[in-house]
Parts: C-alpha cells; structure tokens; sequence
C-alpha cells in the first residue's frame, strides 16, 4: 500500500513539472515568433530548400546558410531571405587587409557582364586592398549556372531574394546585411551596379584618405529631387508609399561610398517607413536622413552621367572612381582600356 501512494506520488510529481515546462514553453513561443525553430522555414519556398540541398550535396566552395534568415523589416511589410551562395571561408578577415569591400549589384542573368568586370577593373582590384563582390538574386533557371560560376570565381553573394527590379532596395540591404556579419572588420563598404566602371586603385587611395570619418557616405548628391507619381512609369512612387513631394538629399545609386558604422544604422531604421523600391532615395536618402548620417557630395569622383572621353591630361579625369552607362560587356572593357591605356601627351 506504501508502495503504491509513493509511486502515485512520483507520477503526480512527475505530471505536476511537465505541465509547469509545458507552461513556459507555450509562453516563450508566444512571446519570441522569432526563435530558431521558425526561422529555418520562414518563406523559403521548396524550390529554394531544393536549391540549398543542390549546392550542399555537390560540396562547392561556398556556405550555404539558409538555416539563418534574416528579415529586412518596413513600416507596412517584412520580408525574409536567406544566403544561399557566399564566399568560401572568412574572406575579409583571412585576405589581406581590406580597405573597402565592393559590392556589385548584378542580375542573376548578367554572367557574360560579370566575366567583363572579372577580367578589367575587378582584376585591378586584386592588386589593391579592394575586396570586390557581386550581389546576385535567385531565379530558378540559372541555378546550374550560379553554382558553376560561384564554383569557379568565389566571389557571389546570392540570396533568396527574387531577381526584379522593384527588388533593389532588398538587395542593396542585403548586402549591407552581409557586411555588417562578415566583413565588419573593413572600413568602406561601396555599392555600384554592373553597368559601372571602377577604379580600385583610386577607390582605396579615397579610402584611406577619409579613414577616420564617420557617419558618412559619399557620392553624387541629389537635392531637391522630386518623387516620381506617374502610375505607368518604372519608379513611380505611390503617395502612401512615401507622402512627401521632394526626396532629402541623397547619393546617386550606380556609386556611393559609406564608412563601416553607416550600415547597421540604415537597416535599424527602415521599420519606421513604408517600403520604396528606389534604392538610392530610400537608403541614402530617407534612411540615412533619419539617422543624420552626413552625406558629402563629390560629383568629380563620382560621375552621376557618362564619360565620353578619359581626358589622361585631366586631374579631374585621372582621380574618378565611378562612371557608369557600360552596359555590355564590350563596353565595359572598352572603357577600362580607355582608362588605363590614355597618356598625357601635352
């Protein structure tokens, strides 16, 4: 009989702790929808689990991270994505000592223009203490493509965010997201797009010139510039989207430069405004004014419209970082070798 009442009395125990640890665990769920165990299988479509199993299962030189999701968070939406493909190894802290981390926004189908950067301005690149990086979306049909490239070069950021141009303002994020995790070590990080024309060694000189500033992003700077509300034009802005008439001023997208510490505070302050698809006004613009980050203009370094001619004989032409409208590969090399080939004869 003694038995039985103490071994009712273990179970009645024994049933008292697993409601109280059910208890908290129902409790803790409620309150943190954010743990691991959701976060693996936030949004991520089947396609993309395939392509992660893809990549792991051919063992590529790169991680695989869709484990980890991350979340780009906005007044009115948040979106999730995850790293499908990044460089293998630590890449800013076991290179050499970076100044300043390059990220290339390129659509997934750009492969013949990546080749084109790779083999001029981004060679140049290697030379220097300039840490170039292509920022690529998925698509479903190049998947074979991505992973053979990123095989080869080593040098892709692809996530799961879908290739579109209403994208860019996630993509751009994205990146800063990447280099604030893995590159925090390295004092610049600079954006461009693939259809821009780099000079590496002039980009570094630039950095090291400025290295302790703070709070800053550099580039071409727009002021006064009015929102786009025609419905049927590629970057109309709705008025609840954004309500003001006139952008704050703000650097143009295909170059701009921003110090180590500018990052984490743009992705910290975007849940306090709706969404915008224009990436530049958005996060150079409206975030960074936000966070009272300093934008300083430099329209000689940072060409805003096309260079016709590499006048070597310029100072102006001589020190420029950025010009953009090269949006073929021919054109790319071509303006590389425009660059580097002209002598002063004067």
């Amino acid at each position: 009989m003694i038995r039985k009442l103490l071994l009712r009395s273990k179970h009645s125990r024994l049933l008292f702790f697993l409601l109280i640890f059910s208890a908290i665990f129902f409790f803790y769920s409620s309150n943190h929808p954010q743990t691991s165990a959701n976060r693996i299988n936030i949004n991520v479509p089947k396609r993309i689990q395939y392509f992660s199993r893809l990549t792991t299962l051919r063992n590529l030189p790169a991680k695989t991270t869709t484990s980890q999701v991350y979340r780009a968070t906005f007044k009115d939406v948040s979106y999730t994505y995850s790293f499908l493909l990044t460089p293998v190894d630590d890449v800013c802290e076991k290179g050499p000592d970076y100044e300043v981390v390059v990220f290339v926004i390129s659509a997934a189908e750009e492969i013949a223009q990546r080749e084109a950067i790779r083999s001029s301005w981004a060679e140049k690149a290697a030379d220097t203490r300039a840490l170039v990086l292509f920022v690529v979306g998925y698509t479903p049909k190049l998947v074979a493509n991505l992973n053979a490239e990123q095989e080869q070069n080593n040098d892709m950021i692809v996530s799961t965010i879908q290739e579109h141009y209403r994208n860019l303002t996630l993509k751009v994020m994205s990146a800063l997201e990447w280099k604030n995790n893995r590159c925090s070590n390295v004092n610049f990080l600079f954006k461009t797009d693939s259809d821009v024309v780099v000079n590496p060694t002039e980009l570094v000189k630039y950095c090291q010139a400025r290295k302790d500033r703070k709070n800053t992003i550099f580039g071409h700077v727009w002021t006064g510039a009015k929102l786009n509300r025609d419905a049927s034009h590629r970057w109309f802005i709705s008025n609840e989207s954004y309500s003001q008439p006139f952008w704050p001023s703000y650097t143009n997208g295909p170059g701009y430069l921003m110090t180590a510490d500018v990052p984490a505070q743009l992705l910290s302050s975007s849940s306090h405004y709706n969404f915008v698809a224009i990436e530049d006004s958005f996060l150079t613009g409206v975030l960074a004014s936000h966070t009272n980050i300093k934008r300083i203009h430099d329209g000689n370094s940072f060409r805003a419209v096309k260079l016709k001619r590499f006048d070597a004989c310029n100072p102006k032409d001589t020190r420029v970082i950025s010009v953009h409208g090269f949006n073929t590969p021919d054109a790319m090399k071509k303006a590389w070798m425009d660059i580097t080939t002209a002598k002063c004869r004067s």
